[in-house]
């Protein structure tokens, strides 16, 4: 009768919101907040540096989330190759959208390029580590 109640690893957010989102409401939300940032950073505190590095925040954002919510996804396939294709539609969006704001070329800022780098390496290994996670907690139950 207690076993029925027992929540199991990787269940606990099985009836929330966030099973349902996607990686477009993942997108939409990133771009929302890189491109605040940046307008933000253009009009209000009017450096051309923090517009660089709010819309690598924009990048970032997605990169750190959308693996952790790929585990509450069934359709690991799907999920990933979309989240990749919008991974580079907003990496190009935002490096974009800095160019216009700015007129300087991001491939010529170092730490960008950095940023870039770098959240791209993770994005990659977060996704791994995800996927096995989540294949190891749900064949648990098929042991």
């Amino acid at each position: 009768m207690e076993e029925d109640n027992v929540i199991k690893p990787g269940q606990m957010f099985s009836g929330s919101y966030l099973r349902k989102t996607t990686p477009f409401h993942h997108f939409a939300l990133a771009m929302f907040f890189g491109i605040a940032g940046m307008l933000v950073a253009k009009y209000i505190f009017k450096s051309e540096e923090g517009i660089g590095f709010m819309g690598c925040f924009g990048v970032l954002f997605y990169a750190m989330f959308n693996p952790w919510l790929f585990m509450l996804h069934a359709e690991m396939a799907k999920y990933f190759f979309t989240s990749l294709a919008l991974y580079i539609a907003l990496c190009v969006s935002m490096f974009g959208i800095i160019y216009l704001m700015t007129g300087e070329n991001v491939f010529n800022q170092w730490s960008l390029k950095i940023i870039l780098i770098s959240s791209t390496f993770f994005y990659f290994v977060a996704f791994g580590i995800m996927r096995m996670m989540k294949v190891v907690l749900e064949d648990d139950d098929k042991l």
